[in-house]
């Protein structure tokens, strides 16, 4: 079982919402796919956060997952 939250802030940003949404689906799904064995179960993090710098609007969005990392 893989638990997914959302925290922070959300806003609107430009671009085409079909390739976005597709985006943040693939991320959240290869981050659900890493930590799906974990001991405790799978926990993936989805951050936002909306801001303001020179006059201009910005979107973060940060995935976190508890899988095993990747190994060389």
């Amino acid at each position: 079982m893989v638990r997914l939250r959302a925290e922070g802030a959300f806003g609107e940003v430009a671009g085409d919402d079909g390739l976005i949404r597709q985006a943040l689906l693939n991320l959240t799904r290869n981050a659900a796919e890493a930590c799906g064995t974990a001991p405790n179960g799978g926990k993936v993090i989805l951050r936002g956060e909306h801001f303001q710098r020179d006059g201009h609007a910005f979107q973060r969005i940060t995935v976190f997952d508890n899988g095993p990392g990747i190994f060389a």
